[in-house]
């Protein structure tokens, strides 16, 4: 049961609670002036009576100023009038101090707005619209634990939200995919055709699903509305670019390719069947390394990508196991599904190596990285993100596009200081290691990368094929 509880999409009914006045309240707000704020906001952090004459004299505003500016406030039902003092209501004072702070110069709509937004509507509210437990000590942390913990369960949480919503999906997105993914709420009202009332119950309830807020800034002696992302996602986003490269591009003019042209591995397989076909190619298991090795060496003309009997003790060990050769006698002897892979285009024969089943990583790789599959498809996932026919530094491709966009490690929201933020975990040395034997081991035999040197670092590009396959 608390499995299907958990898939049960977050849905704010606004008509839970008095969200009218909530509604007028910020209708209000957003049509005072800048002196007329300033009154405001003297009055709020002020005791519960306030003379007049002193708000006058803290404000820099005329007595014959301050009837007019106090008469724009009357609608906000913050007070009353009494002789020449202001008695103050205690709970709208509270409620008021929330929503001001859109219009206030360091206002960020990050998660600690969010948090006191909630503490606007009753506790019985939170529970039925985040479907979090009634037992939760904290329901602000019981939220983000369900629904933000991670980018990943952020996102499935935006896509749940406003799948039944069209125009809202598209609202969200117009403000999203904006170059700064901020939008004047001129533009938005011009664009889907609403009222003001209209944009603003629509503002309200994404807010409350932690999604877009409004945000004001001084304009015209006023104040200019514009929507824009809770600042601890917007700041996920520009940390993680969609896996674009931040460093120095590669000059292939410089690199030392580890193989001569695409699918260097895969010919080399069908090189020394060939090879064992035509002469008799005696073997011995060399028990540290775990492959077998060539007796004698092989000349050097009979081109080979690399002649050294390590590598070629990989050719071979690719071989056995997709089933194309046989020991027999310490020889090793081609079996009949050889010559049918031999006949088959390159590309194809790659395709065949790439996705036999027993086309596992490397006998050695005993990581103890958990779900190697399904570490070895997000690898390649990450692939899909770089350019074609462009080196990179294997330094590079972690930072870039795993310790960025996080397909094997997802960032979690931890709180630092007093601030949320999604934080990038580091890889540790041992999946690292085993990153780089999926690319520029395993990736290379299956003819997906092509490896390199770079200034004597590490690096490689994604082959034809590849691109074709993770694009």
């Amino acid at each position: 049961m608390q499995d299907l509880l958990t898939n049960i999409p977050c849905k704010v009914v606004l008509e839970d609670f008095d969200f009218k006045r909530d509604l007028h309240l910020r209708l209000v707000l957003e049509k005072l002036s800048i002196i007329e704020m300033a009154v405001l906001e003297e009055i709020l952090y002020s005791p519960l009576k306030v003379c007049v004459e002193e708000l006058c004299n803290n404000t820099d505003v005329s007595s014959s100023e301050i009837a007019g500016i106090l008469e724009a406030l009357l609608p906000l039902k913050l007070f009353v009038v009494q002789d020449k003092f202001l008695l103050v209501n205690k709970e709208m004072r509270k409620y008021l101090e929330i929503l001001i702070e859109k219009f206030t110069e360091d206002f960020k709509p990050n998660l600690d707005y969010f948090k006191e937004l909630l503490k606007l509507v009753p506790i019985h509210c939170l529970v039925s619209w985040f479907h979090t437990p009634r037992t939760s000590n904290n329901i602000f942390e019981s939220i983000l634990d369900k629904h933000f913990k991670t980018p990943k369960t952020y996102s499935r949480y935006l896509k749940d939200t406003l799948a039944s919503d069209p125009l809202l999906k598209d609202l969200v997105s117009f403000v999203t995919d904006s170059s700064e993914g901020i939008k004047d709420a001129s533009e938005i009202l011009e664009h889907f055709s609403l009222s003001e009332e209209e944009l603003e119950e629509k503002i309200l309830f994404l807010e409350y699903h932690f999604i877009l807020a409004s945000t004001y800034t001084p304009h015209k002696g006023g104040f200019k509305k514009r929507l824009s992302e809770f600042t601890e996602w917007s700041d996920h986003k520009a940390a993680c670019p969609g896996g674009a490269v931040n460093h120095s591009p590669i000059s292939a003019e410089e690199v030392q390719s580890l193989a001569t042209e695409e699918f260097s591995f895969i010919k080399d397989m069908s090189l020394m069947l060939e090879t064992c076909a035509r002469k008799s190619l005696k073997i011995a298991y060399n028990q540290k390394e775990e492959l077998f090795f060539l007796e004698e060496e092989l000349e050097d003309d009979l081109g080979f990508t690399n002649c050294t009997p390590y590598y070629l003790a990989r050719v071979i060990n690719k071989n056995l196991l997709l089933g194309l050769i046989v020991i027999h006698d310490d020889t090793l002897r081609q079996t009949s599904p050889a010559a049918k892979w031999l006949a088959t285009p390159l590309k194809q024969r790659t395709l065949i190596t790439f996705k036999h089943p027993h086309n596992s990583l490397s006998h050695k790789c005993d990581f103890s990285f958990r779900r190697h599959d399904r570490n070895i498809i997000e690898v390649q996932k990450a692939l899909s993100c770089i350019e074609n026919d462009s080196w990179i530094l294997f330094d590079a491709f972690m930072e870039d596009h795993l310790y960025r966009t996080n397909s094997l490690k997802q960032p979690e929201l931890v709180k630092t200081g007093r601030t949320w933020k999604y934080s990038s975990p580091d890889y540790d040395l041992e999946e690292i290691a085993f990153i780089k034997v999926v690319i520029l081991d395993w990736l290379f035999e299956s003819g997906m990368i092509i490896p390199g040197s770079y200034k004597g670092k590490e690096c490689f590009k994604v082959t034809s094929l590849g691109h074709e396959l993770y694009s």
